[in-house]
C-alpha cells in the first residue's frame, strides 16, 4: 500500500485557558519630623479596647538592612460607600535620599496561615509610580463599590490634600479584611521581600473605622514595627519622625550591570514535553525585575512576557507550558534584566522542535491491516484538500474525511481544590475525560488530551469543567 500526501495537519490542537480563583497607646504625641508630609498624630483615649501599647525605639543613623520602601500605614477599615469600605488604603514610604521608582515592585497580600505561595499580587493601576525622596504615596483600594469616588471624596473623608497620580494611586482589588491576621509585603517584581507588615497578628483587631494601623521602619530584618493600631485617625500621606530613620537610606551608585547564566537546555523539543527555561541571575546590588521573552512559530507567531521568580542560589526557572509547545515549529526566546539602574537582555536563543517526517501515516510502512482499519495521513506544509490517498497507485475518491492527526488538548489552571471532591472534564456533559481530585493550592496547568475521534469538521463539540462533590 502506498500513499501519496500534500496536505498539512499539523497536529491541531484545543486550548482553553481559565483562571478559576476564589475566585499600645504610643506617646501622648507624636513629635514631626523637619520631613515636609509629615505631621503630629493626636492622643485619642487610651482605654479603647483595640489600641495596644509597644514601645519605640530609636536609631540615631539609618539601617543598612533597610529597603527604601516602607509600608507605614494601613487602613483596611473605613467609612462605606454603598455597603463597602470606600477608602481603604496602604501607605508606602521613600526612605532614601533620592526619588525611585515602584515600577519593579508590588504590594503582595498575605494570608499568613497560607504562606508567601498563596500570596494574592495587587499592582497599582497607574504605571511608573516615582515615590520622592524622604515622601510617602497612597495606595487607594478601590473595590468596585466605591470605583466611582474621586480624590475629592478620598480627601474630604480623611482632611488631607493629595493628588491623583502623584501622591495617590488605585489598585483595583476586593479589599484587606478586618478580621483574621494578614499581611501586605512590599516585592520586587522577581518575588524578592524587601518589607512587611502584618496586622490582627498580635491581638484579635487592630481596625476601627478610619482609624490607622502606623508602623515604624524594622530594627533588624525587614518586618516592620506596628506602634498603632486602632488608637489614632488615619494619616494618608503623612509619616512621623517615630515611624522613619532619622537619616536617609544611601542607596549607592550602580554601575555594575546584572549578569545572566542560561542552562536552558537547547535539544529539540518533543511536542508533549515542557520547556524549563533555567538561567542564574546575580547582581551586586539586588534584580528587581527579570522576563522572559519567548515566541513561537507555527502557522504564525505568538508572542508570550512573563516575569521570572527568584529562587534559592539566584536561580530563576519558568516551565514553558506543553499547550504553548504543542505544534509549534521553533521557540525562540531571551531573558531581560534590571537592578532598576542598568539593563541588559540575552542575545535570542531558537529552539527547534523535534523533526517530523514530511509525510506520515498512523501505520507503518510495510504493514498489514485487516477488517475496517482508519488510516489518517498528514503533510507538513499542506492542508486536507490537497491530500490524495491512493492504494496500489489508485486514488481513493470516496470515503475520506478531515480529522485531527493527534489528540487535541484543553488547557486551564486550577488552584484552592480539596482532597476527595472529584472534579472533572466531561464532553457533552455525558463522558467524563479525565477526573481531578488532589488537593491544589497555588495555580497549576490542567493539560486534558481529547481524542480526535470526538471531534468532527463543522461540529459545535461542548467542553466542559465541572467542579464535584465528595460523592
Amino acid at each position: 500500500m502506498k500513499s501519496r500526501k500534500k496536505w498539512r495537519l499539523n497536529s491541531m490542537f484545543l486550548a482553553v485557558f481559565l483562571i478559576l480563583s476564589t475566585l499600645s497607646p504610643v506617646p501622648s504625641a507624636f513629635a514631626s519630623s523637619e520631613g515636609k508630609n509629615n505631621q503630629a498624630l493626636p492622643n485619642h483615649d487610651k482605654q479603647t479596647s483595640k489600641a495596644s501599647t509597644i514601645d519605640v525605639t530609636s536609631l540615631n543613623d539609618a539601617p543598612n538592612h533597610l529597603s527604601p520602601f516602607l509600608i507605614t500605614e494601613l487602613v483596611p477599615d473605613t467609612t462605606n460607600i454603598d455597603g463597602a469600605d470606600g477608602f481603604e488604603f496602604i501607605e508606602v514610604y521613600n526612605a532614601s535620599d533620592e526619588d525611585r521608582s515602584f515600577a519593579n515592585y508590588r504590594l503582595q497580600y498575605r494570608y499568613p496561615d497560607k504562606g508567601p505561595e498563596s500570596d494574592l499580587f495587587w499592582d497599582a493601576v497607574e504605571k511608573n509610580i516615582i515615590i520622592p525622596a524622604r515622601e510617602a504615596v497612597v495606595f487607594w483600594i478601590k473595590n468596585g463599590k466605591n470605583d466611582h469616588a474621586t480624590a475629592a471624596d478620598f480627601n474630604d473623608n480623611f482632611g488631607t490634600s493629595l493628588e491623583a497620580g502623584k501622591q495617590l494611586f488605585t489598585i483595583q482589588k476586593g479589599g484587606m479584611a478586618n478580621g483574621g491576621a494578614r499581611g501586605l509585603i512590599i516585592a520586587t517584581k522577581t518575588g524578592i521581600e524587601v518589607n512587611r507588615a502584618f496586622y490582627n497578628d498580635t491581638q484579635p483587631d487592630d481596625t476601627r473605622p478610619d482609624l490607622g494601623i502606623h508602623y515604624a521602619y524594622p530594627l533588624q530584618g525587614i518586618d516592620q514595627r506596628k506602634i498603632s493600631a486602632a488608637s489614632h485617625p488615619a494619616t494618608p500621606g503623612s509619616v512621623t519622625e517615630e515611624q522613619i530613620p532619622s537619616e536617609p537610606i544611601d542607596i549607592p551608585v550602580d554601575v555594575e550591570e546584572p549578569e545572566v547564566q542560561d542552562h536552558t537546555s537547547q535539544a529539540p523539543l518533543e511536542e508533549n514535553e515542557p520547556l524549563i527555561i533555567d538561567a542564574i541571575i546575580t547582581d551586586n546590588q539586588l534584580v528587581e525585575k527579570a522576563t522572559l521573552h519567548y515566541e513561537t512559530t507555527s502557522t504564525h507567531k505568538t508572542e508570550h512576557s512573563v516575569q521570572l521568580r527568584h529562587h534559592e542560589h539566584n536561580r530563576y526557572t519558568y516551565e514553558i507550558p506543553t499547550v504553548h509547545i504543542i505544534g509549534m515549529q521553533t521557540l525562540t526566546y531571551s531573558i531581560e534584566v534590571t537592578d532598576g539602574t542598568n539593563i541588559i537582555e540575552t542575545s535570542p536563543k531558537t529552539i527547534d522542535s523535534a523533526p517530523k517526517e514530511a509525510i506520515r501515516l498512523n501505520v507503518d510502512n510495510e504493514s498489514f491491516v485487516q477488517g475496517d482499519t482508519l488510516i489518517k495521513g498528514a503533510a507538513t506544509g499542506a492542508n486536507s484538500e490537497r491530500i490524495i490517498l491512493a492504494i496500489n497507485d489508485q486514488p481513493v475518491p470516496v470515503g475520506w474525511f478531515a480529522a485531527l492527526e493527534n489528540e487535541a488538548y484543553l488547557s486551564f489552571d486550577i488552584r484552592d481544590t480539596n482532597v476527595y471532591f472529584k472534579n472533572a472534564v466531561t464532553y457533552d456533559n455525558q463522558q467524563i475525560l479525565q477526573l481531578f481530585s488532589d488537593s491544589i493550592v497555588t495555580f497549576e496547568n490542567m493539560l486534558v488530551p481529547i481524542s480526535p475521534s470526538l471531534l468532527h469538521e463543522g461540529n459545535n463539540d461542548k467542553l466542559s469543567i465541572k467542579a464535584g462533590n465528595k460523592k
